[in-house]
């Protein structure tokens, strides 16, 4: 009787452990996705700086020629 039941609370356990198992998992996926989805915008952003200051420098060029 007693050991059925420590069977039935282990092999409870072991579900719950494969559960967190496969969950910690994909969240470390997630985060590794997030990270490089955080270094794209990153770039990005760098990039758009980039030709924001080279617009205004165009920009500036223009108009004290004018």
């Amino acid at each position: 009787m007693i050991i059925d039941e420590l069977d039935r609370e282990l092999a409870t356990l072991e579900m719950q452990i494969e559960f967190r198992c496969r969950r910690i998992k994909e969240l470390q996926e997630l985060k590794r996705q997030a990270e490089k989805a955080d270094m794209i915008i990153k770039k990005l952003r760098d990039e758009i700086a980039d030709y924001n200051e080279e617009y205004h420098e165009k920009l500036r060029l223009y108009y004290s020629q004018t």
